[in-house]
């Protein structure tokens, strides 16, 4: 009996880890899953395939085009992967960008000091040209990575808002439920860079007695699905997702699985 529970307990994990909540869904819950910072690499990934079958095409005049594509991905990516850039920040660092190239502009105008520009003018003429075969490498590696990854979060990093509560689901293990911490919810966006990308953001909930603060990490997509959430967090009475505050956890929290 104890073998046929364990069975029985795993199909139910595998069928809502990949079944009912991706294949049906419902209207009144919303399925999420806390990646690694490794799922920003998804628009690369695509990017280097995309590169080489251009490049395979044998179209004329790709060369520079791909190769420039393939740099500035490589380049968004890794600066994603490396610095939390807030939305602020980002903001500055164009201004400031635009200040260069103006300051660079009106110093050859005015005093012919042409260092700036000699600097731009080498960068635009560069010529990186077919990355085809080193795209399809890189991304093939990566691919790898990121299956291994993705089945990773749907088996042990699923979270249900629903109208039930909010509840952390993994693979054979207890569900735990966040419900105390509604009224606490915060939906944040504290990359600029990971929002550009997948318009990936974080949800947080506060931390009890029982159960210690949670992150929902790069979310794909959370943006458009913010307002479905806090429609759902508004039917269960609770202060809308967005509000900051602190939550007391109530004596005896028990984690209940879902039905």
């Amino acid at each position: 009996m104890p073998v046929m529970k364990a069975i029985g307990h795993m199909c139910h994990s595998l069928w809502s880890a990949f079944g009912k909540h991706v294949v049906f869904g419902k209207p009144d819950e919303v399925v999420l899953h806390d990646y690694p910072a490794l799922v920003l690499t998804t628009p690369f990934i695509i990017i280097g395939y995309l590169v080489y079958l251009l490049e395979w095409s044998g179209l004329d005049g790709l060369g520079h085009v791909t190769g420039w594509l393939w740099l500035v991905a490589l380049v968004v990516t890794m600066l994603a992967l490396s610095v939390d850039l807030s939305r602020t920040s980002a903001f500055v660092a164009l201004i400031v960008a635009g200040s260069v190239v103006l300051l660079g502009y009106w110093l050859s105008t005015e005093f012919k000091f042409t260092v700036l520009g000699s600097i731009g003018r080498w960068f635009v003429h560069l010529a990186p040209m077919h990355p085809g075969d080193t795209a399809l490498g890189v991304s093939f590696v990566l691919s790898i990575a990121w299956a291994i990854m993705w089945v990773h979060v749907r088996l042990n990093r699923r979270w249900i808002i629903s109208n039930n509560g909010i509840f952390h689901r993994e693979f054979l293990k207890q569900t735990t439920d966040y419900r105390w911490a509604a009224n606490a919810v915060k939906i944040d966006f504290p990359s600029a860079l990971a929002q550009l990308l997948l318009g990936a953001g974080t949800i947080r909930l506060p931390g009890s007695q029982l159960l210690p603060a949670a992150e929902i990490q790069h979310i794909p997509l959370l943006a458009f699905k913010q307002n479905k959430i806090m429609g759902i967090l508004e039917s269960i009475s609770v202060t809308p997702v967005g509000a900051v505050g602190t939550a007391a956890a109530p004596v005896g929290v028990v984690a209940q699985p879902l039905a």
